[in-house]
């Protein structure tokens, strides 16, 4: 990038050239439809960043807790599948500069990253939690609940923080774009 980017389409263009083609679709694209990212468009249309003029900012804190953790910066990462896609250290790479900023992360179950490797550069000040959804019927419940048991042991063992339970979801948002090829690092 020539100048540095001030709003979100200003890293659209920079992210197409660096991004292999189908995985650039991937990010840029919503499930099905797309009505929930136009949605998501439009609810951040409502929000103003408003200068204060004039004031004493020589003392500011953002800090918050979550759960009991402080955090220095009030904004965290969602869980968002498959960092590797675009960066080869994928999720450890979020999560670093996650604790750089003092924030916090919920790691994606489908992340391109195994949640041991994300947690183990970490310190202990640094919120990670592991994200679980809820797929399931009645045929598959007996193995969904053994694989859930196992992703919180597995949590519980590198330290995470907490669970984020996804309950909204029943199943897996269909990408209508192309078929997806992995960059060369995730084979």
């Amino acid at each position: 990038m020539t100048s540095k980017a001030l709003i979100l389409q200003d890293f659209e263009p920079y992210l197409k050239k660096k991004v292999p083609g189908t995985w650039w679709e991937y990010f840029r694209r919503g499930a099905d439809a797309q009505q929930t990212l136009a949605d998501n468009g439009l609810a951040f249309q409502k929000y103003r960043l408003r200068p204060r003029c004039l004031r004493d900012v020589s003392k500011r804190d953002l800090s918050t807790t979550i759960l009991g953790h402080r955090l220095d910066f009030p904004v965290g990462v969602s869980p968002t599948a498959c960092h590797g896609m675009v960066h080869p250290e994928g999720e450890i790479a979020t999560a670093k500069g996650v604790a750089s900023a003092g924030s916090a992360m919920a790691l994606s179950i489908f992340s391109s990253k195994d949640l041991e490797d994300v947690a183990n550069p970490l310190s202990s000040e640094t919120p990670l939690f592991q994200q679980l959804n809820v797929f399931c019927d009645r045929q598959t419940l007996e193995r969904t609940v053994e694989h859930t048991e196992h992703i919180i042991k597995r949590a519980e063992k590198a330290g995470l923080k907490g669970i984020v339970l996804t309950v909204d979801q029943p199943l897996i948002g269909r990408q209508l774009a192309e078929p997806v090829v992995e960059p060369h690092y995730l084979k």
